[in-house]
């Protein structure tokens, strides 16, 4: 059996649906009909249709704004679940080392071990919605700078190479994160870079330091003695403290993120005020002119 990856890129503006141009408020809907060579008879397989709907760009700004607050409050969940568990692995430590206990306590271990499981598994789900924007603002033409022509074609290159039935594959955006420390992929500072730094610090946690994490408490719950107990919940803090430094970055990130569309939104909101004056303005220069009936 023969897999191939099909790939698309269709710009909603030239679609020529009909010889009507697109506009917003528009809803259009994308379907797809895949036929292979058998022959006598070939077989045909119908994707059902997927409705995209066309929007502004004062709306489009609003709805990313508040897409990332609410990226941003899951982080700051995380964040504070992870505050959580450092500490309480911290009181385990310390007790361990002063002697009062001869081993740790394994259902504190075990608790530890299922949160910090937990904040992995949250991760990976934000850094899914860090890829869903990425995408959204590649494809919407939202980013300025030239260089984001060559992260469409690198996208095209990539899916095309890997077969993952998934919508969204982690291995992209390290890559371009790899073609960007090396200098073949330039800055692109207005939207695909900070959110590209968004996806690489949450991956960092779902995929390293979260399974680091996971693997070292394990490791000291069925310890043989004290000394490698500490060795592991030493090395299990160390790694915590990562994670904890990672999500303050995503923290910190996500609040310069939210500072700047606000001021987009704003300006935004400004702009289209101004057009409406204009445009009330124009017409009560240029009344409309109606022809008279004599009386």
């Amino acid at each position: 059996m023969t897999r191939a990856v099909l790939i698309k890129i269709l710009d909603a503006g030239q679609l020529g649906i009909e010889n009507t141009e697109v506009s917003i408020g528009d809803t259009i809907t994308l379907g797809a009909e895949l036929t292979d060579n058998k022959r006598p008879e070939a077989q045909v397989t119908v994707i059902p249709g997927r409705q995209v709907h066309v929007v502004g760009g004062a709306d489009m700004a609003r709805r990313i704004a508040s897409h990332f607050r609410r990226v941003r409050e899951r982080v700051e969940n995380v964040l504070e679940t992870q505050r959580r568990l450092h500490d309480r692995l911290l009181g385990i430590i310390e007790s361990t080392a002063a002697g009062r206990e001869v081993m740790p306590q394994r259902g504190n271990l075990t608790a530890i071990d299922v949160g910090q499981t937990r904040v992995q598994s949250r991760c990976a789900h934000i850094q899914i919605e860090f890829m869903r924007a990425f995408d959204l603002h590649l494809f919407n033409h939202l980013e300025e700078s030239p260089h984001a022509a060559r992260v469409v074609e690198l996208y095209r290159q990539y899916h095309a190479e890997h077969t993952d039935p998934e919508p969204f594959l982690p291995g992209f955006y390290a890559l371009l994160g790899k073609e960007r420390a090396q200098g073949r992929l330039g800055a692109m500072p207005k939207t695909l870079g900070p959110i590209l730094d968004m996806t690489l610090g949450a991956g960092r946690i779902a995929t390293d330091l979260g399974p680091a994490a996971v693997t070292i408490l394990d490791r000291a719950a069925v310890a043989a003695d004290r000394d490698s107990a500490q060795d592991s919940l030493t090395a299990g803090e160390r790694l915590q403290q990562q994670i904890l430094t990672e999500l303050l970055g995503l923290q910190r990130l996500l609040e310069e993120w939210n500072e700047f569309q606000d001021v987009i939104i704003q300006a935004r909101s400004v702009l289209d005020k101004q057009r409406e004056v204009q445009v009330l303005t124009r017409n009560a220069m240029n009344p409309p002119t109606h022809k008279g009936d004599g009386r």
